[in-house]
C-alpha cells in the first residue's frame, strides 16, 4: 500500500463479551482484543460532507493487509469525488494479528463462512518452514495464491506468516522458523463446525442439542456442519441496504444456478430494499474470476466497486434531501408533543387508507 495515500491507524480494540458457541474461547471470562485497521485518505482527512466509510472483513486464513493492494485501486477511481472518508477492517478474534493478540485464551469452535468440508486442504497443509525465505518459496509455488495479484501475495507473505517460537510451536529446536500467522488449526475450525460424539440413544437427550443448538434434528447426525448459513439465505429478502453482488465465474462454490438464485432473492420480502427489480440489487459476474476474486482482480473488482458506489452517493443526497423536505406530521414544538394532525387522524381506525400518491 502507498503510505503517500493513505493515513494508517492501528487499533486494539475489546472483543464482544457474547459469544456464539461456549468453546469460543478456553475460559468463560477470557477477554479477547480486536486487531483493527483504519485507512483514512490523506487528502480528505477532514471528511466532506457525504464521504463514504467502508467496513470490511477478510476472507478465511487471509490477513486484512491482503486488502490494501484493494483499497489503494479503490481510492484511484473515486479519487476526484473525495468519495471515501475511511476503510476499517478487523481479523477476526482467532486469526492474523487478532489471533496473536488471543492466542493463549481462543478456543476451538468460531463461527464462519460455508463450505462443503472445505476444511480439508487447511487441516494438511503445510504450517512449518525452517526460514521465512523457504517459506515464502513454497507459498509462491501453491496454486492457490498462482492467481493472486503481486500485491495482495507480498502481503500475505509479510502478514501471513511469523517468527517461532509460537504456542503452536513452542519447542527450542524450532527456534528461528517461521510458521502461519493464522494457524492452520484456526483456519479449518472456522470453515465448518464439528460433532463427533456417538448419536444419543435417546431423541429427547439434551445433550444434542447443547451440542448442536442451531441445527434441526434431521441435520444432527452429521460430522461435519456450517448451520447459520441455512439462517443466511431465508434472510435475504429482508435484506434492506443496497447490495452489489461480485462474483468469479470459476468460484467453486457460486455455479451459475447460484449466482442467479442470490440476486433475485435478496430483500424481495417484508422490510427488503425492493430487490433487482427495484433497482436495489445488482450483480457482476467476471469470467475468469475465482473464489478469491478481490485479492486476484483487485482494479477491476475496484471498477466494480466504484461504479456501484457513485450510484449509491447519488441515491444518498436524494434520500437524504426528501428526508429534510418530508416530516412526520405527527408531533409539534421540535418533536415534543403530538400535533393537530396526530390528534385528528388518530380518531380514524387503523386500516383507513391513505389518500394520494408521491413520487420521491
Amino acid at each position: 500500500m502507498s503510505q503517500s495515500i493513505f493515513q494508517v491507524t492501528e487499533h486494539t480494540v475489546p472483543a464482544q463479551h457474547i459469544r456464539e458457541y461456549p468453546n469460543g474461547v478456553n475460559d468463560l471470562n477470557s477477554q479477547l482484543q480486536l486487531a483493527v485497521k483504519e485507512y483514512r485518505p490523506r487528502d480528505n482527512l477532514h471528511a466532506l460532507n457525504g464521504s463514504v466509510t467502508i467496513i470490511a472483513a477478510h476472507a478465511n486464513g487471509c490477513p486484512k493487509e491482503c486488502y490494501e493492494a484493494l483499497w489503494d485501486a479503490l481510492y484511484h477511481e473515486l479519487k476526484n469525488q473525495h468519495a471515501i472518508r475511511a476503510i476499517w477492517i478487523a481479523d477476526i478474534s482467532n486469526q492474523g494479528a487478532s489471533g496473536v493478540l488471543n492466542e493463549k485464551v481462543q478456543g476451538d469452535d468460531h463461527a464462519a463462512p460455508k463450505g462443503p468440508n472445505c476444511a480439508l486442504p487447511s487441516s494438511y497443509r503445510p504450517d512449518f518452514w525452517p526460514s521465512r525465505s523457504a517459506a515464502e518459496v513454497a507459498t509462491r509455488k501453491t496454486r492457490f495464491f498462482r492467481s493472486w495479484d503481486p500485491r495482495a501475495l507480498d502481503n500475505y507473505l509479510q502478514y501471513g506468516l511469523r517468527s517461532t517460537p509460537t504456542a503452536v510451536y513452542p519447542e527450542p529446536e524450532n527456534a528461528g522458523g517461521v510458521t502461519l500467522t493464522t494457524t492452520k488449526h484456526q483456519e479449518a475450525w472456522s470453515f465448518i463446525r464439528s460433532n463427533f460424539a456417538p448419536m444419543a440413544a435417546n431423541q429427547d437427550d439434551r445433550s444434542e442439542l447443547l451440542r448442536a443448538p442451531d441445527l434441526s434434528p434431521e441435520h444432527r447426525t452429521h460430522l461435519f456442519h456450517r448451520p447459520e448459513m441455512v439462517a443466511v439465505y431465508r434472510s435475504l429478502p429482508n435484506v434492506r441496504p443496497h447490495v452489489l453482488w461480485i462474483f468469479g465465474e470459476k468460484s467453486i462454490i457460486n455455479p451459475p444456478e447460484v449466482r442467479e438464485d442470490l440476486p433475485r432473492r435478496t430483500g424481495t420480502g417484508v422490510g427488503g430494499n425492493g430487490g433487482v427489480n427495484a433497482g436495489q440489487v445488482e450483480d457482476v459476474t467476471f469470467t475468469d474470476g475465482q473464489h478469491m476474486l478481490p485479492v486476484e482482480k483487485t482494479r477491476e473488482v475496484a471498477q466494480s466497486l466504484a461504479s456501484w458506489l457513485e450510484k449509491r452517493l447519488i441515491d444518498y443526497r436524494q434520500v437524504e434531501d426528501w428526508y429534510k423536505r418530508n416530516k412526520s406530521e405527527k408531533s409539534e414544538r421540535d418533536m415534543l408533543v403530538l400535533s393537530k394532525d396526530w390528534l385528528k387522524n388518530v380518531r380514524q381506525k387503523e386500516n383507513t387508507p391513505r389518500s394520494g400518491r408521491e413520487k420521491l
